[in-house]
């Protein structure tokens, strides 16, 4: 064939001529993923019958019986994908969801059974067909696949692909004949609906284990219950709402000695604990000052509770510029300062930039520069301070204080350790105080609120079925509902009001006629699917790219995601029609028009639906957009940029972003977070990136000394070798022996500690590195220390000053103050110690360096212990403690809790001192520190002997 033209079409080869302006424009891979029912069906018997019989006739008989089975699939809500030979694949919900799909292709089975019985009685009247006895084989499965056509617009290739759909095709391979046969986790789906057999463990190509396989053979006799309709009243939750209005009126009551109640809201996923706090809020409107905060689901950030919590309290949004909110705060910081005392306004003075920082508002501040726990330390102190003005603020006005923090089991590391923290301290006060903490089953609640006598536990239940009947009469009784329906309704909502919210949305829609035989699906993924799949293809595909910025997503970079795609959509046409749909929600007071799914579980199924490659796409291209969009905000979307970036794929921007992320959670201790960002982060690193690889391991080799997570540590110090050996980075190595130094003298082997910190000397030295040196010459002044070796580590000690001095490190200065000061005391110099530590003290003050200040307030109140001034003592070591505890230092907590150990002890006051070295004990064993153990376990042991012993009680 000469001319190409006639193959290809003309044009094909005309590059040059393309839009330039869809040149760089992405392209979305038409189809979904989704959970299909795929039935495979074969005929046995027809290629006996294709060598007696003209082919002709046998195509005229196989054309019969195809027809009457797809007649069968088509009558429950299938199509048939192809037809194959003398079998067939049909799928059901590959188009349109239901969650009885299963259910759907089970029915479909069992009647296309039926009509074959009927088939082959009709073919065994005909001549030569007589004694012919057709069979089928059939086989069933429900699981996630990729759905959409193949080829070029052709409606008819419209197919499936994944494994599942060839699991599907080995249970009919496997079925017996004139048997269906599927696996149990299809089965499970059903179980109420249908009879089983089972078959057993059957071993089937292309997968490895064994699957537990089961025959359908009947429909269940069910025997429902009716239900009574509902009305549009709140429902179900009267006995909660009458606990929460009497305890409000417990504290309110200036007669009353608690006036503090916690109160821990717990139940699975749309139980209705927002709900219920609602309805009581509306309740109480007038007659309370109401603080709100929520804890943040896709991508936590440090301290996201609180600065939820300030950004509520003084009307602060994200999208506002930096000053639009330092302007509001700076108002609402003024409107506090009115009625204060002195004292109050230079605290709201000293907290304003602290507060600025965790809302992410610069102002100059030398604190802001500080990391780690002193600038954790800084951010509580604000935290604390504020919201004590806030409580004093409230209290003028007569009115109890409600707080309402949501979400808790989203709570990230640090927003829990404030909150205790807060809690804690507030509990204690005089203030009328209400809180309430909403969260779901699976959270561990902290032991401080468990065990408070504070704390109530309000569980809320699965709705009776009383409850669910009145719902469902209420939300539809403008519709014509079969009694059969409801009752099956009640059955599968489990008494989950969100369930139900969410069926009546669905069934709102469809028309009159449809009511009687709505298919109601089985559980809520599906049932939110099945309304993905009423909307207009356009609405749908633009929920889908929302699904990928967030739960709470910006119009601007929706648009911007818009705008790099062929074929884009009206965004704000489609907006505003899905809004009309129920499916998200306008926030509103924000320069960057936002919306927020009305519920999580649509956001997920959206998401869900995405094909991989789409869903790589999309992230890639709204990463971009924030970043263009943003250019000089882009700190306050590391966290988002980093998920953007990973799951699209870009591994330059995902390690970049990561590392922002991950550094700013380990910047204020949100150390949990940290770790999983950085281990994330090597996981995308190059193996051949060794010095970048050095530096993370660093990072997680200092967070996992704190936490004291000795174990995962020494895996982590070794990884940090075998990287300084391969790059020759000597500062690693050093660093990796200094940790290494620390571990093995806090587990009681010096002298290994001295062979790892000697070699750090060095490496001080060879390197020419004075800081490096500064702190070799600390560490091994501290093991002469401990071995009373003192003229040595003074020596020691002093030369680390000077190079401290000379570098201007006040925290090595003051550091070297506490340790010189230590020496003093073995010497029985008890006033130069007291002045290297008050020295050390006023430096650390001086500085904000909280640990320093730590350390000096500790080694003063062990100096009184010494002197037996036992009394003066307790004020520095309930502060030391205090710092400790904020700190999350655990060797430093150790330290605290021994010398308050020892006070109590001299006191006399015995169970006191028991309950800190059984904290002790606690810590140690976390630690993995089991000589340490024993020692404590000793000390406990002794002290047991000294209580009083209990009386027995004969029987």
């Amino acid at each position: 064939m000469d001319n190409d033209e006639s193959l290809f079409g003309t044009g094909l080869f005309d590059l040059e001529e393309d839009n330039l302006s869809q040149k760089n424009k992405c392209h979305l891979r038409e189809g979904e993923l989704r959970e299909v029912t795929m039935l495979f069906a074969d005929i046995k018997g027809f290629t006996d019958l294709s060598t007696r019989f003209d082919p002709e006739i046998i195509h005229l008989k196989m054309d019969e019986l195809m027809k009457v089975f797809s007649r069968c699939i088509t009558f429950y809500g299938g199509f048939v994908d192809k037809y194959m030979g003398d079998g067939i694949m049909a799928l059901f919900g590959a188009k349109k969801a239901s969650e009885q799909d299963s259910e759907r292709a089970i029915r479909a089975g069992l009647k296309m059974q039926q009509q074959l019985i009927a088939y082959n009685a009709y073919l065994n009247k005909q001549p030569g067909f007589e004694n012919v006895e057709l069979g089928l084989r059939i086989g069933i499965n429900t699981g996630m696949v990729s759905v959409g056509k193949v080829g070029e617009s052709r409606e008819g290739d419209f197919t499936v692909y994944g494994p599942e759909v060839n699991l599907a095709s080995r249970m009919e391979s496997n079925a017996p004949v004139n048997g269906i046969m599927l696996p149990a986790a299809t089965k499970k789906l059903v179980d109420h609906v249908f009879e089983f057999v089972a078959l057993g463990q059957k071993q089937v190509k292309g997968i490895e284990v064994p699957i537990e396989c089961w025959q359908p053979k009947s429909l269940k006799i069910q025997s429902l219950p009716r239900w009574q309709r509902l009305n549009s009243r709140f429902i179900g939750r009267e006995i909660e709402l009458g606990l929460l209005s009497e305890a409000f009126a417990q504290i309110k009551s200036p007669r009353s000695d608690k006036r503090t109640k916690i109160i821990g809201i717990e139940a699975e996923a749309g139980m209705g604990k927002t709900r219920l706090v609602y309805e009581f809020r509306r309740y109480i409107e007038c007659d309370a000052v109401f603080i709100t905060a929520a804890c943040n689901s896709v991508s936590p950030t440090p301290l996201n509770l609180f600065a939820n919590l300030f950004e509520n309290y003084f009307v602060l949004r994200i999208n506002e510029t930096p000053p639009e909110k330092l302007s509001k705060l700076e108002l609402g910081f003024a409107a506090l300062k009115e009625g204060t005392t002195d004292e109050q306004q230079a605290a709201l003075d000293d907290a304003f930039a602290m507060i600025a920082f965790l809302l992410e508002i610069k102002t100059a501040d030398a604190r802001i520069k500080q990391g780690g726990k002193d600038l954790l330390q800084h951010l509580l102190q604000a935290a604390e301070s504020v919201l004590r003005i806030i409580l004093t603020s409230a209290a003028a006005t007569g009115l109890p204080i409600v707080f309402i923090i949501d979400d808790l089991h989203w709570m990230d590391e640090s927003s829990a350790a404030a909150l205790e923290h807060i809690i804690s301290h507030f509990s204690e006060s005089d203030y009328a105080q209400l809180w309430l903490l909403l969260y779901r089953q699976d959270y561990s609640l902290p032991a401080y609120l468990s065990r408070s006598e504070h704390f109530i536990l309000l569980e809320l239940h699965h709705l009776d079925e009383q409850d669910i009947a009145n719902m469902i009469f209420n939300y539809g009784r403008q519709l014509d509902l079969s009694e059969d329906t409801i009752d099956r309704v009640v059955q599968l909502s489990a008494g989950n009001p969100f369930f139900l919210e969410e069926w009546c949305n669905y069934i709102a829609d469809l028309a009159p006629d449809d009511m009687q035989d709505l298919p109601v699906p089985a559980n809520l993924h599906a049932l939110i699917l099945s309304r993905l799949d009423n909307l207009p293809l356009a609405l749908r595909l633009l929920l889908q790219k929302a699904s990928v910025i967030g739960q709470e997503f910006f119009v601007e970079i929706l648009r911007e995601v818009e705008k790099r795609l062929e074929d884009s959509l009206d965004v704000d046409r489609t907006l505003a029609s899905l809004e009309q749909q129920a499916m998200i929600m306008k926030m509103l007071g924000f320069d960057y028009s936002s919306y927020f799914f009305k519920h999580v579980t649509t956001r997920e199924v959206a998401y869900q639906t995405l094909l991989h490659s789409n869903r790589k796409i999309l992230h890639r291209l709204a990463g971009e957009a924030i970043e263009d969009i943003f250019p000089d905000r882009l700190e306050e979307f590391h966290f988002a940029l980093a998920e953007h970036f990973v799951r699209g794929e870009i591994t330059d921007k995902a390690t970049h972003y990561l590392e922002k992320a991950a550094d700013a959670a380990a910047k204020i201790y949100n150390n949990t977070q940290a770790l999983e960002l950085y281990h994330q982060l090597l996981q995308l690193l190059d193996p051949q990136e060794h010095e970048k690889r050095g530096a993370v391991l660093l990072k997680i080799a200092e967070i996992l000394w704190l936490n004291g997570d000795w174990t995962k540590l020494e895996e982590i110090l070794q990884q940090m070798l075998i990287v300084s050996e391969k790059t020759k980075d000597l500062t690693l190595r050093f660093n990796a022996l200094r940790i290494s130094g620390l571990l093995c003298f806090f587990r009681r082997k010096p002298e290994d500690a001295k062979s790892h910190w000697d070699e750090c000397l060095v490496l001080a030295n060879q390197l020419q590195d004075k800081l490096l040196l500064c702190v070799a010459l600390n560490f091994l002044g501290v093991w002469h220390q401990h071995h009373r070796e003192f003229d040595a580590a003074i020596d020691l000690h002093s030369r680390s000053m000077e190079l401290a001095e000379e570098l201007g490190e006040q925290a090595r200065i003051a550091k070297t103050l506490n340790n010189l000061g230590l020496i003093y005391l073995e010497q029985k110099d008890f006033a130069k110690a007291e002045h290297s530590f008050e020295e050390s003290l006023r430096l650390a003050e001086e500085s904000r360096l909280l640990k320093d200040e730590s350390l000096a307030i500790g080694n003063l109140g062990h100096a009184m212990i010494l002197q037996k001034r036992y009394l003066e003592a307790i004020p520095y070591l309930n502060r030391k403690l205090a710092l400790a505890e904020k700190m999350n230092d655990r060797a430093e907590l150790i330290k605290a809790l021994g010398n308050m150990g020892m006070v109590d002890t001299e006191l006399m006051r015995h169970e006191e001192a028991l309950k800190c070295y059984q904290s002790i004990l606690r810590i140690k064993e976390f630690m993995g520190d089991s000589a340490g153990m024993t020692i404590t376990q000793e000390s406990i042991e002794s002290l047991e002997k000294l209580l009083p012993k209990k009386p027995q009680f004969k029987k």
